[in-house]
């Protein structure tokens, strides 16, 4: 249940009160559909009692929880690292650029007989099954200059595509400006909690509190194992979660070993006399 108001104590104010009823609701004698428990006059009358007097006489009441609205908000940073490629033309290089879209749309690809893709496209390209290059640039070049006149430039584009391999040890790819690529296959994301007070911040106050703390994470939790690893800013989100099984967890001890082994014995004994009185 959601209990939402304005009118609220000076105590109460920012605060939000969690309230643990899960054992005041009583079996319904019949079911109504999913539904199978109700809450009886009496029990409504206590979950009121816990709720009005959570900043007083109930706030030590085990089923009572009054925390800052910020506890439950988080913000959801995008990590990224850079995309680290070499260019190498293999074998399934070629076999995937024959079924591409690309050369397909190469009218000397379209008039040739049915089937006989692969084998223009190893004609052409066979030549270069193992080379590799360090750069895009560089594959691309190789190819453009090459042999770029009587293949059109989508084709080029789609076999430089198709020959990238990811490896962590390849150079940087870099983009316009020599602006670090991110590899999208390498990116995560992960949430980190509300600052104190954010929701008391004016609008540019919240931004700059939010990328203070993003920062602050990426240098404590992520850069210690991936030292390369920055957050993308524009993508982060807000966020509010309330998690009433998290909040409420009590841990419960495993029971002893020895008394679980005794356990098992004593089954295995009723099951060898059972098997007796059946004469197996």
């Amino acid at each position: 249940m959601w209990v939402l108001t304005n009118d609220k104590t000076e105590p109460a104010k920012g605060k939000v009160v969690l309230v643990d009823a899960r054992e005041l609701g009583s079996k319904m004698r019949k079911s109504l559909g999913d539904k199978r428990k109700e809450l009886t006059p009496a029990a409504i009358d206590d979950i009121v009692r816990l709720y009005l007097g959570a900043h007083d006489e109930t706030a030590d009441d085990p089923r009572i929880k009054v925390l800052p609205r910020e506890t439950f908000g988080f913000q959801r940073i995008t990590v990224e690292r850079p995309m680290r490629r070499r260019w190498v033309i293999t074998e399934d290089t070629l076999d995937k650029l024959a079924a591409s879209k690309a050369w397909a749309k190469w009218p000397d690809a379209i008039s040739s007989p049915p089937g006989a893709a692969i084998e223009n496209v190893r004609s052409i390209y066979g030549g270069w099954i193992g080379t590799q290059f360090p750069t895009e640039k560089a594959c691309k070049d190789a190819f453009t200059e090459n042999m770029g006149g009587g293949v059109p430039i989508g084709v080029i584009n789609e076999l430089v595509r198709l020959a990238a391999v990811a490896d962590p040890d390849a150079q940087v790819v870099t983009g316009r400006g020599g602006k670090v690529e991110p590899d999208p296959d390498l990116r995560d994301n992960e949430n980190v909690p509300l600052p104190a007070g954010w929701l008391d911040l004016d609008q540019d106050q919240r931004v700059k509190a939010l990328k203070t703390a993003a920062e602050e994470h990426l240098a404590t939790e992520i850069h210690p194992y991936v030292p390369d690893a920055w957050i993308d800013h524009t993508k982060t989100k807000v966020g509010f979660e309330i998690p009433f099984t998290r909040q409420f967890y009590v841990y419960t001890p495993p029971r002893p070993v020895d008394e679980i082994a005794a356990e098992i014995r004593n089954l295995e004994t009723q099951i060898q006399s059972w098997m007796k009185d059946l004469g197996l």
